[in-house]
């Protein structure tokens, strides 16, 4: 009987070196480097819990305002902004209409990207200013000030027909009521 061997003469099969370590140092360099950048910039405002006052030279808050904040890149602000100029559509001519204001970072020409109904009385939020004041967390966004100044209300994300309804009465209400008239 004969024996035969098969396989590389004894020798061990070549071993390859462990991969972990460059993974976990390219991780580590990512991390960092992460880490870093968010270092320099300014956070992400905190939305701002109502009533609080708003004192921003944009904003004449003498008969009341709702603000939509957008931004240019944001599809649900257009989705919102829409919305909006659909429900201006139903009334006349002399019904007041949101303020818009569009975000910092808007291309030239900003305005010709609002429907027609809302550009006229829109703002640019050049420097983040109006943003850091009212709260900004996220657009689209909605402030409901009353006459005088005072943040009654915020809201983040698309509205509903109900709070757009809401919204617009508040903004198209009487400025006196109207006055029984006894004979």
């Amino acid at each position: 009987m004969t024996i035969t061997e098969w396989g590389g003469g004894g020798a061990p099969p070549p071993q390859t070196p462990p991969r972990r370590l460059p993974v976990v140092i390219v991780t580590l360099a990512i991390c960092a480097t992460v880490l870093l950048a968010r270092g320099g910039r300014e956070r992400t405002p905190v939305l701002r819990v109502p009533p609080f006052e708003l004192e921003h030279p944009a904003i004449d808050p003498r008969e009341g305002v709702v603000l939509l904040y957008v931004s240019a890149s944001c599809r649900w602000c257009q989705a919102e902004l829409q919305a909006w100029d659909s429900l201006l559509a139903t009334g006349t001519d002399d019904v007041r209409a949101p303020t818009v204001v569009m975000a910092p970072g808007a291309p030239g020409g900003w305005r010709g990207f609002l429907p027609e109904r809302l550009a006229p009385g829109a703002l640019l939020d050049a420097d983040g200013s109006l943003a850091r004041e009212l709260g900004v967390g996220a657009v689209p966004f909605r402030a409901r000030i009353t006459p005088g100044g005072r943040v009654e209300e915020v809201a983040a994300g698309l509205s509903d027909a109900r709070d757009r309804g809401r919204l617009f009465s508040f903004l198209n209400r009487p400025s006196t009521p109207p006055r029984e008239v006894r004979q």
